[in-house]
């Protein structure tokens, strides 16, 4: 049973959120709650949605996001950077194309 998604389809979830993710760092932000459920499908492009959790500026120190998919550092230091959002995205392409996450199976 292949629980895989196309390569191709895969590849273009990559380029089109990585490409987002890149133009939502240009403008200051860091959009803070990056996961699978936060990116979607329109018109044969991929968008990151989901932007209640977004900061301006390059640091902050409050809580926020989906435990899941932050680094663990975060848990310690509670303080983050766009390096969160790099993160979280590379655990939710991880488990958009194993359909599993990557620490946390059984």
């Amino acid at each position: 049973m292949n629980t895989h998604i196309e390569l191709k389809e895969f590849l273009n979830i990559c380029v089109d959120t990585c490409q987002g993710l890149y133009s939502i760092h240009e403008k200051g932000l860091i959009h803070r709650d990056i996961k699978p459920e936060n990116i979607i499908c329109i018109d044969k492009r991929y968008k990151i949605t989901d932007f209640g959790s977004h900061q301006g500026g390059t640091v902050g120190d409050d809580f926020v996001g989906t435990i899941l998919y932050m680094p663990p550092e975060l848990l310690d230091q509670k303080s983050y950077s766009r390096r969160l959002d790099v993160w979280s995205l590379g655990v939710s392409l991880f488990e958009t194309y194993f359909k599993i996450h990557p620490f946390f199976y059984f």
